[in-house]
């Protein structure tokens, strides 16, 4: 509701605004529904683009604190743009009293644009910086050292900074040559903008780094965030075959069940090992016995309380590999044991469809 009224508003005054501008509409000194009354003509501009920032501020806010299924984009777009072309001239007349014409405005939108290139730049090194691993994390995780992703990006690096120094470099000699007032020379740092407002974040979490222990730590896990999503993307390489696929530390009840040796992950399970362990990879014991087609372990591991729906990396469950592979004890199984039927993994088909695709009648 208070979106609608918000929007009603600023479509009013960005019309009035409009019909004032282009239209010559007469406006008495009365504001319509208001009771602000402009005793200047000359005011009117000021008095509608404050009305209209305030409502359209009051819009986007409530806007975007509704449910996304409830948000009008088409709305949203038609409202925002009638109140920017209503107060971009006023806007205009107002910065040009300070030496801000249309040069200096096309100047500065240029160099924030080129400015999100050097803020990519610094955003890539703090990823790639953070996201190398010690040889101990590489052997544990069967992983390389520096993640795929961070090769892509490291390879961006080549264009990106020596386009960026040729941007600083041209703005330091011929900087003069652009418009003057009311920036003069500080053009370097409207093209270090975008960098400083994307990265700042970053930066935060790298001065914190200096800091106490427990307040490192925390900083050091926010650094780290992007890491988590290059190690999954690693590993889908090496399934894919992109990148070589590399052993990794995994639970002794996973490696049991995977081989099929039912006699010790009786025995484990029966000291206490809890059946929904998962390896490195998201892997668990019920997923290896499913992959492999051992009936005798999945019925066993169920009985000690396995979760048929837990996902590995890839998103897949185990039945997922049962349809797959066409194991039709072991997905009955599952099925009796409410795992669900429709799930589906990052790139994968859901069950039915697999089954189907294979050919598991």
């Amino acid at each position: 509701m208070k979106t609608d009224n918000n929007r009603k508003y600023l479509l009013i005054f960005s019309g009035i605004l409009l019909g004032y501008q282009y239209l010559g509409l007469d406006i008495d000194g009365n504001i319509p529904f208001t009771q602000i009354r402009i005793p200047s003509q000359e005011n009117i501009p000021f008095v509608f683009t404050i009305l209209i920032l305030f409502f359209g501020g009051q819009f986007v806010f409530y806007w975007l604190r509704q449910k996304r299924e409830d948000r009008d984009l088409f709305e949203f777009i038609t409202a925002t743009t009638i109140a920017l072309i209503a107060i971009a001239p006023v806007c205009y007349d107002y910065f040009k009293n300070y030496g801000v014409d249309w040069k200096v405005i096309t100047t500065v939108m240029i160099m924030l644009f080129f400015g999100f290139f050097l803020a990519i730049a610094v955003d890539f090194v703090i990823i790639i910086l953070f996201s190398l691993r010690s040889r101990e994390e590489m052997q544990k995780m069967g992983l390389g050292k520096i993640p795929s992703s961070s090769k892509a990006f490291i390879r961006w690096l080549f264009l990106l900074i020596p386009f960026n120094v040729s941007i600083i470099f041209s703005l330091t000699k011929y900087g003069h040559l652009l418009p003057a007032a009311p920036f003069n020379n500080h053009w370097i740092v409207i093209f270090l903008i975008p960098t400083i407002f994307l990265n700042f974040s970053n930066f935060i979490n790298l001065l914190l780094c200096l800091g106490p222990q427990k307040i490192r730590k925390k900083a050091l896990d926010r650094l780290r965030l992007i890491r988590r999503a290059a190690d999954l993307h690693e590993m889908h390489y090496q399934y894919i075959g992109i990148e070589k696929f590399k052993n990794y530390e995994t639970l002794p009840i996973c490696t049991f069940a995977k081989n099929g040796e039912f006699d010790k992950v009786k025995e484990l399970l029966s000291n206490g090992t809890d059946p929904n362990f998962q390896d490195l990879r998201g892997w668990s014991p019920l997923m290896w016995a499913t992959a492999e087609g051992h009936l005798d372990i999945v019925k066993l591991l169920l009985a000690y309380g396995a979760d048929p729906n837990i996902v590995n990396y890839l998103g897949r469950s185990a039945i997922m590999y049962a349809s797959n592979y066409g194991f039709y004890e072991i997905a009955k199984v599952l099925l009796e044991k409410k795992a669900t039927p429709n799930i589906s993994g990052l790139t994968d088909l859901p069950p039915l469809s697999a089954a189907a695709d294979k050919g598991h009648l």
